[in-house]
């Protein structure tokens, strides 16, 4: 279970990296 955590939030943290690389780059 905490592994699967733990890959989860590396995912949802790459996510919002590209999400807010997009928007702040057009």
């Amino acid at each position: 279970m905490l592994g699967d955590y733990s890959s989860v939030s590396i995912w949802c943290a790459r996510f919002a990296v590209s999400f807010t690389a997009a928007e702040l780059n057009p």
